[in-house]
Parts: structure tokens; sequence; C-alpha cells
């Protein structure tokens, strides 16, 4: 698959075409097919109720075909209809000239500055603010990495707003829920980027990955369109989670078309005199590709092992401990002290920080044991937001995997988070997918 996203048509485009949910295709239904053809400027749409002639609905399918790389047959054949049923993004790919034969778009306009800014206005609820936030300026890095462009986070006076909004949301370019259409996003000097509310929001391949969308919305707000290359970024197709994501060089050639190459490249990007693409290109001229990979993939820092740690189950008010044969070694009873229930909340999880430090958390509580004492500090009862801000609610279970980094587990997705610096490295992670990366058993 490629790219589902639906940008919410561009500058003086945007009466040329009505914003609808696509419908599906089936064999022989040339009806919808004609539909779908119209849509996505493949023909111009019929007048009255004037239907479009068989060589009409032949030559817009063998352009659709060519553009999605189909065997050229100008029929609706099982390939054809496979493809305009996959989900996609809700602009056109063409555009229809005064002859009814489909013409293919230009770049779009550009930013008269390199410095842009941006800020978040209406968050998801799938992800908490600073991991969503993380994404977006990932998703924006992207391509400040291999063009002349910086982006900042701003409060207020932003280039680029980016919204989680459902259905209609003003802009003549409705949500359709989960799965069709996922975003939107408009050509500068606008640039502002909407996404579906009604997506499953994810950081990974258990929903729809958020980076991937969002850095294929921002090459919209930034003046890229779709590309005809399947593995370009900027096909109008959703390509599902990508590990270690990077840009491919047609989409590097088009951003720097637009803006220059990056002026400060890091180490770890090509030298100046690296040959690449600098100067701008006319907007007609096929791409060149660059020589070299400019973005280097992440460091994984998954766990390598199953680990071997304290293990302890909590019971009402004892706590049985094992050890890493899973032979229970100790019952520890937790002390109550007076005038206070002996646990503030029940626990749902808990996690050793030292021999005598233990982090347990309720449903929205969370607060400190210490096991020398066996008793729990009133100081140390706070809200979970306050002790991991960023951290959802319904934590199930945790782990210390080294001496700052704690695991929190919900269901079958789990979260990172950095003790000594007290933020939320990412998530929600498919635990059974990414939190053990060799032949390590995966617990069910």
């Amino acid at each position: 698959m490629r790219l589902i996203i639906l940008i919410g048509f561009f500058t003086s485009s945007l009466g040329l075409y009505r914003h609808r949910h696509v419908r599906a295709v089936h064999d022989g239904d040339t009806g919808a097919a004609d539909s779908y053809l119209e849509q996505f400027g493949y023909m111009s749409s019929a007048k009255s109720v004037k239907l479009h002639s068989t060589s009409e609905r032949t030559e817009a399918l063998k352009s659709f075909q060519r553009f999605n790389n189909l065997p050229i047959t100008g029929k609706l054949d099982h390939d054809t209809v496979h493809k305009m049923n996959t989900p996609r993004c809700g602009v056109p790919d063409m555009e229809p000239s005064s002859d009814g034969l489909p013409k293919p778009y230009k770049l779009g306009p550009k930013w008269t500055k390199k410095n842009l800014s941006w800020r978040v206005t209406n968050f998801s609820d799938r992800l908490s603010n600073s991991v969503l936030k993380s994404e977006i300026a990932r998703a924006l890095k992207a391509w400040s990495d291999v063009a002349d462009l910086s982006f900042t986070e701003v409060s207020s006076g932003e280039d680029i707003k980016i919204k989680f909004v459902t259905g209609s949301h003003g802009d003549n370019g409705p949500f359709d829920g989960e799965g069709g259409v996922l975003a939107h996003a408009f050509f500068p000097q606008n640039g502002d980027a909407h996404f579906d509310e009604g997506e499953l929001w994810v950081v990974n391949k258990t929903g729809t990955d958020l980076f991937i969308v969002a850095a294929h919305e921002f090459g919209h707000s930034l003046g890229l369109d779709h590309s005809e290359n399947d593995d370009a970024l900027m096909a109008p197709y959703y390509t599902g989670y990508i590990t270690n994501y990077q840009l491919h060089p047609d989409d590097i050639a088009g951003i720097r078309s637009q803006y220059g190459e990056q002026q400060n490249p890091s180490p770890t990007d090509p030298s100046p005199t690296d040959p690449s693409p600098t100067d701008p290109l006319p907007t007609d001229a096929p791409r060149p590709t660059p020589a070299v990979t400019v973005t280097p993939p992440p460091v994984d820092n998954r766990p390598e092992l199953c680990f071997n740690g304290y293990e302890a189950t909590i019971k009402s008010k004892k706590i049985y401990e094992f050890d890493s044969e899973g032979t229970r070694t100790r019952v520890l009873k937790i002390k109550k002290e007076k005038g206070r229930k002996i646990l503030p909340e029940k626990t749902r999880a808990a996690f050793a920080v030292s021999e005598n430090q233990v982090y347990m958390l309720g449903d929205s509580m969370a607060w400190q044991l210490d096991l020398s004492t066996l008793t729990i500090s009133s100081e140390s009862i706070k809200l979970i937001s306050e002790e991991f801000p960023g951290l959802p609610s319904g934590t199930e279970a945790a782990m210390l995997y080294d001496t700052q980094t704690v695991y929190f587990f919900q269901s079958t997705m789990y979260y990172s988070f950095d003790l000594q610096t007290n933020t939320l490295n990412g998530g929600p992670y498919d635990a059974a997918a990414e939190f053990i990366k060799n032949d390590c058993e995966v617990l069910k």
C-alpha cells in the first residue's frame, strides 16, 4: 500500500472538486469507476445527466493505469479495480484540461521564507501530547534534514497549524472515520495540516503511523504534490509503518528544487562537495536521483533479551517476591499508617528502582514503597500524570530495564519512560513486535 492522505485541496483549485467519500468500485461498475476517475482528475465531470462515452472512459482508465504503474489496458480489470479500492489521498492526481484529458500537476507554490513555525491547536486522544508533538517534530525534521528549511514550535502566530478533528471541520473536506482518508494539508501560503481523529494514531505498525502520514502531509504544506514513484513518500497511497524510514531520492530532489540544499549539513549528511540538485528545477523536468543517503537510521535501543530482574506480585497489602528462576523468596506485609488506608488505590503495576525503593501505580495515583520499613510516605503519593508526565492512564504492568529506563505496559502496547530526565521517550509500541528483537520468547 501507499499513502492514504486526503488533502483538502489547495489554493484556487479548491472549488474545482467536490470533497466526498470514495465510492467502492466493483467489476463492471462503470458508474462508480466514472465517479472515481472524475474525483481524482482523470476526466472532466459529466455535464447534467450526460454519461461518459466508452472512448472517454478508456482513455481515462489508461491514464489512471499509467500513473499507477499498472498494465495499460484501458479496461476496468481486476488490477485497476483493486487499486481504485485502495485507501488513498483525496487530492486529484491529475488536472483535466478543457479537452477533458488529464494533465499532471506541477509543483505547488512555495513559502517565501525558509524558517517556518508550527503549532498543534487540537490534540489527539490516541497519543499523549508530548509523544504527538515529538512525532510531528520528527516528521518536519525529515524535510529540514535534506533542504534549506528550519521549523520552530510556537504558542501563537504559526505558519503551519495542525489539528486532529473529526467529520466536517470547516474546510470543505470532511473526514470519514477510521480507514479511507487519513489527513489533508494545504499548499503555501496556508500550509495547515488536519488529521482524522477517527484513526487509530500510533507510532508503529499496530495502527496508523503518525510519522509517515505527517511527513507526507508536511510535504504538501511545503509545496510538493503527489509523485508517480510508488516508493516515494509523496506517492498518494499509505505505505504503512516502515522501520527506520528514510526519504526517497525523489522526495529529496523535489524539496530541494523548492528550497535548495541544506546549508548546514550534520556529519551524517553528505558533504557540500557531494553532487546533489541545488538549483531550482523546471516544474516539468525529471527529478535527478542523489547518489547518497542523507538520513541515518535511529539507534535501536530496545532490550536485547528478556529481562531477569526484580519480580513481585502484589495482592492486597502483601508483596510476594520471586527470584529470576521464578522461586518465591519472601512475603512482605505493607504497614498501615494511622489515619490512612494501607494503599492509596488498588495497585495495578509496580517496579523497583533499588533494593529498597519500589514505585507502585494505581488507576490514577503513583506512590513509593520503602521495602526497608515497609511503609509508604505521604509525600510520595502523586497523580500519575505528575509523577510520570505524558504517560496515559491504564498501566497494567511495569519494569525497570536499566538504571533510568522504565517500560510501562498497557494491554499489548508499551511506553518507554526516562527516569533521569522525567520524560516519556515514546510509545505506544507493539510489545510483541517491538519490545523483544531476538529469539527471546514473547509473553502473551
